[in-house]
Order: structure tokens, then C-alpha cells, then sequence
């Protein structure tokens, strides 16, 4: 499965993302590979939850057998509560999701990939839409 990001400068962006979504769930019967699609309104705004050492994470848990929280933790050499921090983050944007086995919580990567999508546009159109 894919996970799409879109970059929008203005609502109206945001709009045609939204509508794309609906029209893909209108026809989910007929797609066999559903894409997530997540909206950021700026490149900054995917920057500040995507950090380097966040997409760290998500290499090592579609990488890795990861068990839980604290075996990731060690994977990464980070403090379990920051790791944790990271991975609700990650969770409420869609990124990881967090499965509980038993008392333990094993974060999953569900995409194979990430494909970002950024408009690109004249600077008059870009100054306009902000």
C-alpha cells in the first residue's frame, strides 16, 4: 500500500485533495491498492513531523520484526518515552499504526512507501494562494 502525502499552498488545494479521496472511495470497489492521503499546507509543516530521525523509525520498523515499544527503542538507541512521543505523533498522522498484543504496544508501518506530492507553480500564483 501507498501513503500519499499532498502539499497544498491554499484551500482550494486542499479542496481537490479532498475531493480525490471521495472519488477514490467511491470507486474503493474497483481499487485494489487504496491510498492513504494525508495533507500537509506546507513543505515545513511534512518537515516538522517527518524528521530525519522519524523516518529513521519507520526504515526500522518496516525493516525489523519490532516487538514493542521498547524493543524499537533499543533498535533506534533512543529513550523509550521519546520513542513513544514519536510514535503517537506518527500515529495521528497516519504514518504507524499502533497494534496492542497482549500488554505490549508493536508499532506496524503499513506502507511500503511514501510519495509526496508538491505543487509547483509560478511565484506570482504561489504568493497569491498563501
Amino acid at each position: 500500500m501507498i501513503k500519499k502525502i499532498i502539499i497544498g499552498q491554499n484551500t482550494g488545494f486542499i479542496e481537490k485533495a479532498k475531493k480525490i479521496l471521495k472519488d477514490a472511495i467511491e470507486e474503493a470497489k474497483e481499487i485494489k491498492e487504496f491510498e492513504d492521503v494525508t495533507v500537509f499546507a506546507t513543505v515545513e509543516a511534512l518537515n516538522k513531523v517527518l524528521t530525519v530521525q522519524r523516518k529513521r523509525m519507520l526504515d526500522v520498523i518496516r525493516s525489523t520484526k519490532i516487538t514493542s515499544i521498547n524493543h524499537l527503542a533499543k533498535c533506534l538507541g533512543r529513550d523509550v518515552k521519546n520513542v513513544h512521543r514519536d510514535l503517537k505523533l506518527l500515529d495521528a498522522y497516519g504514518f504507524v499504526e499502533l497494534k496492542r498484543e497482549g500488554r505490549r504496544i508493536v508499532p506496524v508501518v503499513p506502507y511500503s512507501r511514501l510519495e509526496v506530492e508538491i505543487p509547483i507553480g509560478k511565484p506570482n500564483e504561489l504568493k497569491a494562494a498563501a
